[in-house]
């Protein structure tokens, strides 16, 4: 496109502009144009009409002031001049404040796909361990654990085995129920949920009241075993997440829904420094294999977070991320504060 051209059409349109604006005088003027190569020195010019709105390198610094009041009067008596308050009404009309705001949103989408990208180099580590039908992978917050744990169940229902997968947390268990709705053969489950869908089968009755603590660590798992023990087998391989939140005695009835409970494939993801509710207890004669390396967080946050990590050193993969923002909030506060805060800073920026 011929630069010329472009400028005098943007001319034009300012002017169309500034015609539409409640008491804009029609002569008020003049209005030109000029084009400028700062990186550039032009030399010769095919029109002669371009040589008198011409600007280029030699025209930087000082020289521009005394080059504009020489295009200026290009232009100078095609229309009533503005003057002073001419230059102020277009100031009024074009200035406009104008805010850009970044809001985290933004960066934590872009770490967010590197990190994804990151990831696939985790899935090497299944291909490492595709040889093992028992095996205990463990690691801290960030390491992929989870990611690592839906891929496992995702390649052994493709392999044509129906898997279970189990967690402790309902919120995580919806997750990765809608994750993995694309891998036939896999059903996602928590543990107590499972447990309480399978005694209503069996018509096993759970005794003992909701609210009491014991009803979920004693009560439910015994009648989970019993009616396991009446509904038989249904599993070829295990897959439990957040196996630091199980229990030892909540193993049996989970070992019993495989169709071979000696040898079926059984894999589990658990954090030692997560484990919330009680001290983890994992079956006996799984090969170990533990993660030394954070994928799933951005190195801003690793160094942030690791001051309170307990065990075996470990190192960030992730992208730098955003900085991270600490901000103290008074404890009756903070349901509140928290909230307002997160969207402030994610949303609006």
């Amino acid at each position: 496109h011929d630069p010329f051209d472009r400028a005098k059409d943007r001319a034009h349109s300012l002017r169309r502009h500034l015609r539409s604006l409640p008491g804009w005088p029609a002569r008020w003027g003049p209005i030109g144009y000029a084009v400028w190569f700062p990186d550039a020195v032009c030399r010769s010019l095919p029109l002669p009409h371009m040589g008198p709105v011409l600007l280029d390198a030699r025209h930087l610094g000082e020289r521009l002031e005394a080059r504009l009041i020489e295009v200026a009067r290009t232009f100078a008596g095609r229309r009533d001049r503005a003057g002073p308050a001419g230059v102020e009404a277009i100031v009024r009309a074009l200035a406009h404040d104008v805010e850009i705001r970044h809001p985290l949103a933004l960066d934590v989408a872009e770490a967010d796909r590197e990190i994804l990208r990151l990831s696939e180099e985790q899935f090497r580590l299944l291909d490492m361990l595709a040889g093992n039908r028992r095996v205990a992978v463990a690691g801290p917050a960030g390491s992929g654990k989870t990611l690592l744990a839906a891929e496992k169940a995702r390649r052994l229902a493709a392999q044509g085995f129906r898997v279970l997968f189990t967690c402790y947390n309902r919120p995580l268990a919806e997750y990765l129920r809608k994750a993995l709705a694309d891998a036939p053969g896999v059903d996602v489950e928590t543990f107590h949920g499972l447990a309480l869908k399978l005694a209503e089968e069996a018509g096993v009755e759970v005794h003992g009241d909701r609210k009491d603590p014991g009803f979920w660590d004693r009560g439910v798992p015994q009648a989970f075993e019993r009616a396991v023990e009446r509904l038989g087998p249904r599993y070829d391989a295990l897959v439990v997440d957040e196996a630091q939140d199980f229990a030892g005695d909540w193993w049996t009835p989970l070992m019993l829904l495989l169709h071979d409970p000696d040898r079926g494939v059984l894999y589990t993801f658990s954090d030692d420094n997560q484990a919330i509710y009680r001290r983890p207890e994992l079956p006996e004669g799984l090969a170990t294999f533990r993660l030394s390396e954070v994928w799933r967080n951005t190195e801003q946050i690793f160094t942030a977070m690791n001051g309170f990590y307990q065990g075996e050193e470990i190192v960030c993969m992730g992208p730098e991320g955003p900085q991270v923002e600490c901000r103290g909030v008074a404890p009756e506060a903070l349901r509140d504060e928290l909230s307002r805060t997160l969207h402030r800073l994610v949303v609006k920026g």
